[in-house]
């Protein structure tokens, strides 16, 4: 396996921390938490509205309430949309 080659750069979870401490500070401990922050809450604010929509017209195509179909297919409709929406903004601010 290709992975067994690959240097380790720490040692334990007690060496990475002191690591980058000493290269980069505290920041370093919180390197891309901005984009994380931002990222999240819109993926959310995207899955929860489509989410919603597609119940909605799943609920008037079968004519049923509470059914399993009624909640998986908006939920797997959804969660297929926003990736497919936002991973180009997930790349970009991680790159």
């Amino acid at each position: 396996m290709q992975i067994m080659n690959i240097p380790r750069k720490y040692d334990s979870l007690p060496h990475a921390i002191k690591v980058i401490y000493r290269q980069e500070g505290l920041p370093g401990f919180f390197r891309g938490y901005t984009t994380t922050s931002v990222l999240i809450p819109m993926n959310y604010l995207v899955y929860f509205n489509l989410y919603e929509r597609f119940k909605r017209m799943v609920q008037r195509q079968t004519k049923q309430k509470d059914t399993f179909i009624c909640f998986a297919l908006p939920s797997v409709l959804s969660g297929f949309c926003t990736n497919l929406w936002l991973s180009p903004f997930w790349v970009r601010f991680r790159a």
